[in-house]
């Protein structure tokens, strides 16, 4: 309500509150929602920009199966950000994600099994999550990646196997 002024006057901190109500009695996506708040940078009027705050509320929100958190909180550990820089951790949270059908998650999964970052090298997976992503529409999900860092060419949907393999697809 107060964050779009839905039927009362927009206001995030308002908004804040109510969402910091819901995170503290364990809501999931008032937890995440805080965390966004926290990561929102000259946003004073309702919270301090504080990445391990982010972090805390994030992580809280995954443990719950919260997959845009579970999402989030991969990306922490995949780029480094307030945590140790982990390949192996992103690639747990970022299954988690996928397995509930968030498509840039399974995008990453697929990144990261094509490239071997955090899980062994393997082609068969990295099809299998970018065909699940492409099943769901995902344009982004149809242009694997390159490990050479050559731009990556559009596949048509039902070529995306046959793209990463050199066969039929997976199942």
């Amino acid at each position: 309500m107060y964050f779009g002024g839905e039927g009362v006057g927009q206001s995030l901190e308002r908004a804040f509150f109510w969402w910091l109500r819901a995170a503290e009695n364990g809501h999931a996506k008032g937890q995440f929602l805080v965390g966004a708040v926290y990561g929102a940078q000259g946003n004073d009027e309702a919270a301090r920009y504080d990445p391990a705050e982010v972090l805390r509320w994030r992580r809280k929100s995954a443990e719950q199966r919260f997959a845009s958190a579970q999402f989030n909180v991969a990306h922490a550990f995949y780029k480094g950000t307030t945590v140790r820089k982990s390949h192996t951790m992103a690639a747990s949270w970022y299954r988690r994600a996928a397995a509930q059908g968030f498509v840039r998650a399974q995008i990453a999964s697929g990144t990261l099994y094509y490239r071997g970052e955090g899980v062994q090298r393997n082609r068969g997976n990295a099809a299998k999550w970018f065909c699940l992503a492409a099943d769901q529409s995902s344009d982004r999900a149809r242009r694997p990646p390159h490990a050479d860092g050559a731009r990556p060419t559009r596949v048509r949907p039902g070529r995306l196997d046959r793209a990463l393999l050199g066969g039929p697809r997976p199942r």
